[in-house]
C-alpha cells in the first residue's frame, strides 16, 4: 500500500494577497485543460540515480487515475468540497533507473459528471516533497494529450444524477496513447498549489487543499466464479450472475478480438409486465432487466485488461458481449471491492428476527460510505444531512473509528449558504437546501460530542455555523411564536399525502406543525451546545423561545382525549412523526403523544427513515414492546432476500440499498441495551437496559478511546464491563450501579 495520511500541510506557504506565479518559485503548480476532451492523459519521465523513498501528494479537478510505472496507484482525489479539495498522500520506494508517472485526468462538463463531485477549474497537481521537488506538476517536464481511449457520449439520465454516467473505454486507444511518443505537448502550469489550512484568503475560483484525512478505500477481488466467454463473429451473449451480496466495485475485464462488452450491474430484476418499481426477489434471475449502471469496453487484436473510472454496484452483474466480424473474448473478469474500509468490531445479538437481519443491517452500512457517506451507491453518491446522521450513529456502535463522522459534520458546516443554512446534501455545487436537515445536522454535531473523544475542538468551531442555523429559524418567528415555514425544500419524510414529502400546511411562509415540532424537537441539541461551551445566556435564551413555542403548539394542535398532536389546524390529519417529534423535544408532559402507541386509533407511520425518531421514542417512553413489533417491518428483507436494507417500508422500493433503513443496528445497542455515553467525549459509559426480561441482548461495542463495552442483560441478570480508564454506570429497574474503569457489575434484573 503505497497511500500515506500526513499530519502537516504539503502546500503551506501563509502569503496576505494572491501573488502573481512568477513570484510564487519553488513550488507545484497546477496543470490545467482546456476541458475540449471528456479525459486528458499526462505524464512524467524521469530517471533516480540511486533508489529512494519519493513521497508526493496528488490532487485533481474532477477526478484522476494515478498509474506509476504501468501500475495503478488510486483512484481520487478523496472527495472534499469547494473550500477543501482533497489532496492524497503517497510514499513510494523507487529502485534507480527509469520511471514515469501517468494519470488520467477526468474532466467531464456538468452537464454529464455526477452531482457530488466538485468542479472548480479542470486540473491535475502533484507535489513532490524534497529532495525530489523536480518531478512536481510546474517544476517537471510534464506532457499532457487529450484521450481518444475514454469517451462519455451519452448524456445524463435521471438514474445517473449522482453516479458516473457510462464511459466507452477502448483498448487499443487507450495502449496506443499511454505508449505513443507522439501527440504529448508540454504541459502548461496554471495556478500555484493553494492551502486551505494557510490562506488568509478564500477566493471561490481557487482550488484550495487538504490533506486528505481518511485511509485509503478498500481494494479487494469480489468472491466470484467466472469462466472464459468467446462470441462467435456477429453474434451476441448476455449473462446475469447474481454475486449472492450487494457489492459496490470496478469492474476489471481482460479482452480480445473484436466487438463490444457492456459490464455493469442492477440491483434487481423488474416483474415483467409489471408496475414500474415492483422487483422479484433478490435472488431471482427471472425478471426483466430495466435499470443498470454500466461500461462498454471495445476490444483490440490483443488482450488488454482495462480499469474504469466510475464504480458500479448492485447484487446482480450484467455482462452484454457483441461481436464484430471476428470472435470476441472475455478471457478474464475481475471485480474491485471498494468502500471505505470500516474496522468493525461491535458485536450483538438481539433476538431471532433481529439476528437474522442484522447481516444485512452491516452490509448496507458499509455499501454506503466511501470517501464520504452516500445516500445510496446506486442513485446517489453524496450525503443527505438526514442519512448521514443516522449512518454515523450506526457507525458509532460497531466501529471505533471516528473519521468519517467529523468529515461528514465538517462538511456539512462548510456548504452553509448566505441565509446561514447548510445544504440539504453534499459535495453537491447546487446546494439545495431542506430546512428541516439543517436541524438535523445541528443533532449531529452534538453527536460528534458526546460520541468522538477527539470531537470538541471541531464541534467548538462549528458552533458559529449551529448558530447561524437558529438564527435562519428564529427569524422566521412570528409575534405568536409559531415559526413560518422557511425556504427550501420542506421536506420531512414519506408519509401517505405528504406530496414530495412535505407535510400538511407547510407552504413557505406559512405555519405548520411538524415543521414547528421539529424546530423544537432539534432546537435543545443548539442548547445543549452553547451550554457545554459555556454560553449560559445563549442557551437560555433558546430555552426560553422553545418554551413559548411547545406553549403555541400545544394549545393549536394537540388533542387531549387522543393523547396526540394533529399535523394540521383543524386537527384532523395525524402522523406518527410529529409524535415522535414531540416527545423527543421533553418539553410535554409525560404521556403527550403516547397515544402513538395505542392500537384503537390508526395514525400514518413512520417510514424506514424517521424510524429511527420512532425507536427514539420508544426508548424515552420505555417502549422495548414497540420497538420489537416495529422491528416485524423488517421482514421484507428476508421476504424478498435482501443484502441491504431497501429505501421505503413497500415492496416497490425505489433503492435497494439506503442506510437510514438500517438503524435497527444502532438501536439495539443504544436504545435496547440502553448503552450511549454519559458525558461528552464518551469518557463516561451509561448503560439502561431497556427490557431484558422481554428481549435478552449481549454482546460487546467498541469503545473509541480503546478496548470493548462488553455488556449480558437478560432475565436473570444484568452484566456490563468497561473498558480500561472508562468508568460508567448501570441503571436496571431504575437502580444505579456504579462501575469504576476496567471493572464488571452484575445486578438482578429478575424484579
Amino acid at each position: 500500500m503505497h497511500r500515506i495520511s500526513v499530519d502537516y500541510d504539503p502546500v503551506s506557504v501563509q502569503l496576505p494577497l494572491p501573488p502573481p506565479y512568477s513570484d510564487y518559485p519553488g513550488r507545484a503548480s497546477w496543470l490545467n485543460f482546456s476541458g475540449v476532451s471528456p479525459v486528458y492523459l499526462v505524464r512524467l519521465k524521469f530517471t533516480l540515480k540511486e533508489s529512494a523513498v519519493v513521497r508526493f501528494h496528488v490532487s485533481a479537478d474532477i477526478r484522476y487515475m494515478l498509474y506509476f510505472d504501468g501500475k495503478l496507484l488510486e483512484r481520487g482525489p478523496e472527495r472534499g468540497d469547494i473550500c477543501r479539495r482533497g489532496l492524497d498522500g503517497f510514499e513510494i520506494k523507487m529502485e534507480a533507473g527509469e520511471h514515469c508517472f501517468l494519470a488520467r485526468i477526468l474532466t467531464l462538463p456538468n452537464r454529464q459528471k455526477p452531482w457530488g463531485l466538485i468542479h472548480t477549474e479542470y486540473g491535475f497537481l502533484l507535489a513532490a516533497e524534497e529532495p525530489f521537488g523536480e518531478l512536481s506538476t510546474g517544476r517537471g517536464a510534464w506532457e499532457v494529450r487529450p484521450s481518444t481511449g475514454i469517451v462519455f457520449p451519452h448524456e445524463t439520465d435521471i438514474y445517473r444524477i449522482a453516479t458516473g454516467i457510462p464511459g466507452v473505454y477502448d483498448a487499443a486507444e487507450i495502449k496506443a496513447e499511454g505508449s505513443s511518443l507522439s501527440g504529448w505537448q508540454k504541459a502548461e502550469s496554471g495556478g500555484p498549489a493553494y492551502s486551505a489550512l494557510a490562506s488568509l484568503h478564500f477566493p471561490a475560483n481557487r482550488r484550495l487543499l487538504y490533506p486528505a484525512g481518511l485511509p485509503p478505500q478498500l481494494n479487494k477481488p469480489v468472491p466470484f466464479s467466472f469462466d472464459p466467454v468467446e462470441v462467435a463473429p456477429g453474434e451476441s451473449f448476455e449473462t446475469i450472475i447474481d454475486l449472492g451480496d450487494y457489492y459496490c466495485f470496478y469492474p476489471e475485464p481482460t479482452l480480445s478480438g473484436d466487438g463490444v462488452i457492456e459490464i455493469g450491474a442492477t440491483e434487481a430484476l423488474y416483474q415483467v409486465g409489471g408496475p414500474e418499481m415492483r422487483k422479484v426477489p433478490r435472488n431471482s434471475l427471472a425478471g426483466e432487466l430495466r435499470n443498470w449502471h454500466m461500461d462498454s469496453f471495445v476490444a483490440a487484436e490483443e488482450p488488454q485488461t482495462i480499469q474504469p473510472f466510475f464504480y458500479r454496484c448492485g447484487r446482480l452483474l450484467v455482462i452484454r458481449m457483441k461481436a464484430g466480424k471476428h470472435p470476441l473474448k472475455l478471457e478474464g473478469l475481475r471485480l474491485m471491492e471498494t468502500r471505505y474500509p470500516w474496522e468493525i468490531t461491535g458485536e450483538i445479538s438481539g433476538g431471532e428476527r433481529f439476528d437474522r437481519l442484522a447481516p444485512a443491517l452491516r452490509r448496507t452500512l458499509e455499501m454506503c460510505t466511501h470517501d464520504t457517506y452516500v445516500d445510496c451507491p446506486f442513485y446517489e453518491q453524496l450525503m443527505y444531512a438526514g442519512d448521514t446522521r443516522v449512518e454515523a450513529l450506526i457507525s458509532n456502535v460497531i466501529s471505533p473509528d471516528r473519521r468519517m463522522q467529523r468529515k461528514a459534520a465538517a462538511m456539512f458546516d462548510r456548504s452553509r449558504n448566505w441565509t446561514g443554512m447548510p445544504a440539504s446534501c453534499c459535495p453537491e455545487n447546487g446546494r439545495q437546501v431542506i430546512p428541516a436537515f439543517s436541524l438535523i445536522w445541528m443533532a449531529m454535531v452534538h453527536d460528534n460530542l458526546m460520541w468522538d473523544p477527539g470531537a470538541e475542538p471541531a464541534v467548538r468551531g462549528q458552533l458559529a455555523g449551529i448558530r447561524s442555523v437558529m438564527d435562519a429559524w428564529e427569524l422566521n418567528r412570528r409575534p405568536d411564536g409559531l415559526i413560518a415555514t422557511l425556504n427550501g425544500w420542506n421536506h420531512v419524510t414519506a408519509i401517505p399525502g405528504w406530496e414530495h414529502c412535505i407535510p400538511p400546511e407547510a407552504e413557505i411562509g406559512e405555519v405548520a406543525a411538524v415543521p414547528n415540532m421539529m424546530f423544537l424537537c432539534f432546537s435543545k441539541y443548539a442548547a445543549l451546545l452553547e451550554r457545554h461551551f459555556g454560553f449560559t445566556e445563549r442557551a437560555e435564551w433558546i430555552e426560553t423561545g422553545r418554551k413559548r413555542l411547545a406553549e403555541r403548539l400545544r394549545e393549536r394542535y394537540y388533542v387531549p382525549e387522543y393523547r396526540l398532536f394533529a399535523d394540521d389546524a383543524a386537527k384532523t390529519l395525524f402522523s406518527e412523526p410529529i409524535q415522535c417529534l414531540a416527545i423527543l423535544s421533553g418539553m410535554f408532559e409525560p404521556d403527550a403523544a403516547d397515544g402513538m402507541f395505542a392500537s384503537d386509533f390508526p395514525i400514518e407511520k413512520c417510514n424506514f427513515y424517521f424510524s429511527h425518531y420512532y425507536f427514539e421514542a420508544c426508548r424515552e417512553r420505555g417502549r422495548a414492546d414497540a420497538m420489537l413489533k416495529r422491528l416485524e417491518d423488517w421482514e421484507l428483507i428476508s421476504e424478498l432476500d435482501l443484502s441491504t436494507t431497501p429505501e421505503t417500508t413497500s415492496g416497490e422500493s425505489r433503492s435497494d440499498c439506503h442506510a437510514w433503513s438500517a438503524a435497527p443496528l444502532f438501536h439495539w445497542y443504544a436504545s435496547l441495551a440502553g448503552i450511549r455515553p454519559a458525558a461528552p467525549g464518551f469518557v463516561r459509559v451509561a448503560a439502561n437496559p431497556a427490557m431484558p426480561g422481554l428481549q435478552p441482548v449481549r454482546g460487546k461495542m467498541p469503545h473509541p478511546a480503546g478496548g470493548f463495552i462488553r455488556f449480558d442483560f437478560n432475565a436473570d441478570y444484568c452484566e456490563l464491563s468497561l473498558p480500561e480508564g472508562v468508568a460508567g454506570e448501570l441503571v436496571v429497574h431504575g437502580r444505579k450501579e456504579e462501575i469504576p474503569p476496567g471493572e464488571t457489575r452484575r445486578v438482578d434484573s429478575s424484579c
